[in-house]
């Protein structure tokens, strides 16, 4: 009896030891911004590729053509996932043809993968150069620019904003998009630009003022487009986010902007010279 106690209590101090195991710390990953839009590397259904990263999409996409490869037919599958140094054993993707929105980008894209992947998790990214980050701990960035709350309306994570055009100014949710290859996209029941009436789709004119939070973005390019979710003003897209670092933390709901750190900056941080002839 006692050895079976003394076993027992083994295997509990075992189950405890990989319980209090500390996670693997989140690992820095290189990315890409092609044509305005977040390119990461990724592997799907088994399948080794570049994919847009894609906050504004609520549901992950793999490309048919790519699916077929890997023996997965049209409509939707689970599939496993690898990015950034996480794993998802089963996610849900729809299957569909890319080519709208990707014929454009220099580097052949096999998917997009969205906000459901990020549930539950912080997705960081530095843009000089391009790296990111899948963490499953709260952010906390060194002296943050603005700290935005986050509301999910449709899968999507949006945030409070407002524009102007010099005459007027609206604010209102837009949606985080880093797959978008515009500065903004404004709902044509929001707001209508000078020179770019409704319907024009990618027509694009400089707003006045973008405003999130403490940062103004001035001059930023912008269109009308239709916005899926009532009352919504539109998108911001990955030419905003890529003027920052940011972490977008679904976990609290809110997303941190902070200043670029640059090679330069590094250097200089770590005690390093700029010029060392």
């Amino acid at each position: 009896m006692r050895r079976w106690r003394a076993m027992a209590g083994l295997g509990l101090a075992a189950l405890a030891g990989q319980a209090l195991a500390a996670p693997a710390p989140p690992v820095w990953t290189g990315c890409q911004i092609e044509h305005g839009v977040l390119v990461v590397p990724a592997k799907v259904a088994g399948l080794a590729g570049q994919f847009i990263l894609d906050t504004g999409t609520a549901q992950s996409a793999l490309d048919a053509t790519e699916a077929s490869l890997a023996g997965i037919e049209a409509g939707e599958a689970g599939v496993p996932v690898r990015m950034g140094g996480r794993r998802w054993a089963s996610a849900r993707m729809t299957i569909a043809a890319l080519d709208g929105r990707t014929r454009a980008l220099p580097t052949p894209i096999a998917g997009v993968l969205g906000a459901d992947l990020l549930g539950g998790l912080v997705l960081t990214v530095q843009p000089d150069p391009c790296r990111f980050r899948l963490s499953g701990r709260p952010a906390h960035e060194r002296r943050p620019l603005a700290i935005l709350p986050v509301e999910r309306l449709g899968g999507a994570p949006y945030v409070l904003a407002g524009v102007s055009d010099g005459e007027r100014s609206r604010r209102g949710p837009m949606r985080v998009s880093t797959g978008a290859d515009l500065a903004v996209r404004l709902s044509p029941d929001a707001a209508r630009l000078e020179g770019a009436p409704p319907g024009a789709g990618d027509l694009a004119a400089p707003l006045r003022a973008l405003s999130l939070g403490e940062v103004v973005v001035e001059a930023p390019q912008a269109a009308i487009a239709a916005e899926d979710q009532p009352g919504a003003l539109g998108e911001i897209g990955e030419p905003v986010w890529s003027r920052y670092g940011f972490s977008l933390d679904l976990r609290q709901g809110r997303l941190i902007l902070f200043q670029v750190e640059t090679k330069e900056t590094r250097r200089r941080r770590s005690g390093g010279s700029q010029d060392r002839r």
